[in-house]
């Protein structure tokens, strides 16, 4: 079983967004240490891709006031 969640929040002192991951893995132990390498050499285009989506719905939502600062939301 392999399950990935990212939140992406608003950091209240600088504005910037910041993603946290949670990754749960469950494997067989033989098999983890494949599984592990083969994910970290792809987790950098997926936070590359997630860091464009995030960028491109703050640009589309640019000027709409919608009191979302510093709250968490989720991206699936």
């Amino acid at each position: 079983m392999l399950r990935m969640t990212w939140k992406v929040a608003r950091n209240a002192e600088t504005g910037d967004l910041e993603v946290s991951e949670t990754v749960i893995c469950r494997t067989l132990f033989l098999l983890h240490p494949f599984i592990i390498g083969t994910m970290s050499k792809a987790h950098a285009q997926m936070i590359d891709r997630l860091v464009e989506k995030v960028q491109e719905n703050v640009k589309a939502t640019r000027g709409e006031a919608d009191g979302s600062e510093g709250k968490e939301s989720e991206v699936v």
